[in-house]
């Protein structure tokens, strides 16, 4: 028995030749595509088509990049308002941090800058600052930096100081570690003139006068009128008033002043101090410094060195006061001793510094401090050096500037913890306006 087969009709019939067509095709098409990918790629043949490949290879795996913690804390410290008032010196009336010597703790005030007199050509700023300790200074200053074409600068500034209580451990290289305290009032009038003769050089006078006020400080382990004497401390029972009269020379070549990563600085100064009052404390000074930055490691690492000598020799019959007296000790010199261990006529202080880049705004430290004072001047030498050591951080503001360090150092009599604003080595002749 035959069973019908029902054929389809012809329209249905090409429908099938054409999906049966289709799928031919796509499996021809797969085929090829398999075979293509089998086949090894095209060989490089040029150096420039090797980079071109890596650099393909490299943007289709580029991720975002992330910010380290540490990177983000040191932003969070650099964007604090009180740090950004220290750093930024913005025109107009501002906040003014610190400024006061060691052992002044916490100081601020308020502090007036403008910097576009006279077409820019003058800079005036007016500031005063206390802190809880009642330490307290007032400083108006009118400088003139580029006169006559930049050859010619001037600075002029008036100074009111009082500090009831500074560290006083006595006289010479060999003072016991005993300390007491004194009290300083002062008044400076200073002015400062100078030409620049050739790039990166400054030559100039400095004329200043100066009232002393000195007095027992308020430190219950000991006023120093009471455990040293007249002959051993000169100006002990008081102060006078002088008159400064000096000339310097400096040559800065550094890159960059606020932290320098290259360069160097050397100055001069040399200075006589009239004693108006008494006739009993005049002396010559001589300060002079080095400072020079070598980098390494395509300046990730940058070695910091300095040396600085200050010389005194007082006139026939007088002597220098003891307020007057170079000074070692502290987080400027010998980090490893209390502030203002070391008095004498003359000093002599040696600091290396390693520093590089932990990240942007901050750098490590491991440092280095040598030095000593002693009584006459014809002593120099390398023998007998207090030693002291370390490590410290460095904040850096946005244009690369140290604004605040911290410094932990070692010695011989324990360790200190400093926590200072601006750079260590300082700008050259003007440390002079900082004897205290």
């Amino acid at each position: 028995m035959k069973i019908p087969v029902n054929m389809p009709n012809p329209p249905i019939l090409a429908m099938l030749r054409v999906t049966a067509a289709c799928l031919c095709i796509s499996s021809l098409s797969g085929t090829v595509t398999a075979q293509q990918a089998d086949d090894p790629p095209a060989p490089i043949t040029s150096r420039a088509e090797a980079i071109e490949v890596q650099r393909e290879e490299k943007a289709s795996n580029l991720t975002p990049e992330t910010q380290l913690k540490g990177e983000r804390v040191i932003d969070r410290i650099l964007e604090n308002p009180i740090v950004k008032a220290i750093s930024a010196e913005q025109p107009g009336l501002d906040v003014k941090i610190g400024g006061l010597i060691t052992g002044s703790g916490v100081a601020a005030g308020p502090e007036y800058l403008r910097r576009d007199l006279d077409d820019d050509r003058i800079i005036f700023r007016a500031w005063a600052s206390g802190s809880v300790k009642e330490f307290w200074l007032a400083k108006t200053e009118l400088e003139i930096p580029n006169l006559a074409g930049n050859w010619l600068f001037a600075d002029l500034s008036a100074t009111h100081r009082g500090y009831p209580e500074i560290n006083y451990f006595g006289p010479g290289p060999h003072s016991p570690d005993l300390r007491t305290s004194w009290a300083l009032k002062d008044n400076w009038l200073t002015g400062i003139f100078g030409v620049r003769p050739l790039r990166h050089t400054q030559v100039g006078v400095i004329g200043r006068y100066m009232t002393e006020v000195v007095g027992p400080g308020k430190d219950a382990r000991g006023p120093t009128d009471q455990m040293f004497t007249p002959e051993t401390t000169p100006g002990l029972l008081g102060g006078s008033n002088f008159v400064q009269a000096g000339s310097f020379v400096q040559f800065d070549y550094r890159d960059n002043p606020g932290e320098a990563h290259r360069g160097g600085l050397y100055w001069i100064d040399f200075s006589d101090y009239s004693d108006l009052k008494f006739g009993r404390y005049a002396f010559g000074r001589v300060d002079a410094e080095v400072q020079q930055y070598l980098p390494l490691l395509n300046g990730t690492h940058v070695i910091a060195l300095r040396a600085r000598t200050s010389f005194t020799d007082a006139h026939s019959g007088d002597g220098v006061p003891f307020y007057l007296q170079p000074t070692l000790g502290g987080p400027d010199t010998l980090r490893g001793f209390e502030a203002f261990r070391f008095f004498d006529n003359n000093a002599l202080i040696l600091n290396g510094e390693n520093r590089w880049k932990l990240y942007d705004g901050l750098d490590g430290a491991l440092f280095a401090d040598a030095g000593k004072v002693f009584p006459r001047w014809q002593q120099i030498n390398l023998d007998d050096l207090e030693t002291s050591y370390g490590f410290g951080l460095r904040f850096l503001n946005g244009r690369g500037q140290g604004i605040l360090r911290l410094d932990v150092g070692f010695s011989r009599e324990g360790f200190a913890i400093w926590f200072k604003f601006g750079n260590i080595f300082g700008n050259g002749f003007r440390n002079l306006e900082n004897l205290y």
